[in-house]
C-alpha cells in the first residue's frame, strides 16, 4: 500500500518579502545577514562632467637613447701642429741654472718628446682654440762673462727676429728657497726684460719644500709685487702635465692682429747696419 506524500508543495509564486529594518540595539539578530555590496568609488582622474573617461593604453616602452660618446682628448702635440708651428704664439721659459724650467717643459711633453733642445719651438695644444709654442732656453747668465752674454743674446735674437711679434708670454722660473735669494735671481733676468713686464709671469718650483705652503704662497705674492707679474704660479715637484697646463693657461695671452713685440731700446735690438756704416763713414771723414 502506497505511503501518503506528506511533503509540502513548492510555492513557486510566493512573493519575496522585503528585508526588515535592522535594529541596532539587537546586533545578534542581523550579524549573520549578508552585507550589501559597497558602491564603487571612481577616482577623480576618471570622472569628468559625470562621465567616465576611458583609460588609454600605456605607451610602448622606447629603447634607451644612445648616449653621445665622450669627446676624445686630442694629443698635446702632433705632426700637424709641428708642421704649422710658425703660426702659433711663443712662450719662453727663462731661468738660471737648476731652477727647474727644463723639467716643466719635459713634464708637459712627457711621452711626446724624448730629447728636448734649447731655443726650439715645441707646439702644445692647451685647448682646441689655444695652441702655444713652448721654448726652453739656456741657463740665463748675462753678467759673469761678456762673451757668454753676447752668445746668449744672439740665441734670443734667433727667436725674436725669426718669429717677429710672436712672443706672447715670458715665464721667469725660480726655485723655492730664501726669499732674498729668489728675488735676486728674478731681478737678474727681469732687468733685461723690464719693457715686457705686462707679459711676464713668475713660476715658483719646488713649493712642496715649504713648511706651510699656503702661507708661503701668500708671502711670496706680496714680496714679488715689485715685478708687476701677470701671474705667479706655484708648482710642486710631483705636479703632472695636465695640471701644469691648467696652471699656465691663464698666462697664455691670445695675440691680436695689432700685437707688437717691440725690441727697440732693449739689449736684444739688432744694430741698424746701414746706420752704423753711415756713422763710421762720418768718423772717417773727420780724420782725413
Amino acid at each position: 500500500m502506497d505511503q501518503k506524500d506528506t511533503s509540502k508543495p513548492i510555492e513557486r509564486h510566493k512573493q519575496i518579502q522585503s528585508p526588515q529594518p535592522l535594529d541596532l540595539d539587537k546586533p545578534d539578530e542581523y550579524k549573520n545577514q549578508l552585507e550589501l555590496p559597497k558602491p564603487a568609488i571612481f577616482s577623480q582622474k576618471f570622472i569628468h562632467q559625470n562621465s567616465i573617461v576611458p583609460i588609454l593604453p600605456s605607451p610602448k616602452p622606447q629603447p634607451p637613447r644612445s648616449q653621445p660618446k665622450p669627446k676624445q682628448k686630442l694629443p698635446i702635440t702632433d705632426q700637424e701642429l709641428q708642421k704649422n708651428q710658425q703660426k702659433y704664439p711663443i712662450a719662453l721659459f727663462l731661468g738660471s741654472a737648476g731652477v727647474g724650467k727644463t723639467s716643466i717643459i719635459t713634464t708637459i711633453f712627457s711621452g711626446y718628446i724624448s730629447n728636448l733642445k734649447e731655443f726650439q719651438l715645441y707646439p702644445a695644444r692647451i685647448e682646441d682654440s689655444l695652441i702655444y709654442n713652448f721654448v726652453d732656453t739656456k741657463a740665463f747668465d748675462f753678467e759673469s762673462n761678456i762673451d757668454e752674454r753676447e752668445q746668449q743674446i744672439k740665441l734670443y735674437q734667433s727667436i725674436f727676429y725669426k718669429y717677429p711679434n710672436k712672443v706672447g708670454q715670458l715665464f721667469v722660473v725660480v726655485n723655492f728657497e730664501r726669499t732674498d735669494l729668489m728675488k735676486k735671481k728674478l731681478l737678474s733676468i727681469y732687468k733685461f726684460f723690464r719693457k715686457f713686464s705686462s707679459i711676464i709671469s713668475i713660476i715658483v718650483t719646488d713649493i712642496q719644500l715649504s713648511d706651510n705652503q699656503e702661507q708661503s704662497e701668500k708671502d711670496l705674492k706680496k714680496n714679488f709685487q715689485y715685478f708687476k707679474a701677470q701671474n705667479i704660479i706655484f708648482v710642486r715637484r710631483d705636479t703632472q702635465g695636465d695640471e701644469l697646463l691648467s696652471k699656465l693657461k691663464n698666462s697664455l695671452n691670445k695675440i691680436q692682429d695689432d700685437y707688437e713685440f717691440d725690441l727697440t731700446d732693449t739689449i736684444f735690438e739688432k744694430e741698424d747696419e746701414e746706420e752704423t756704416k753711415r756713422l763710421q763713414d762720418q768718423l772717417m771723414q773727420r780724420f782725413k
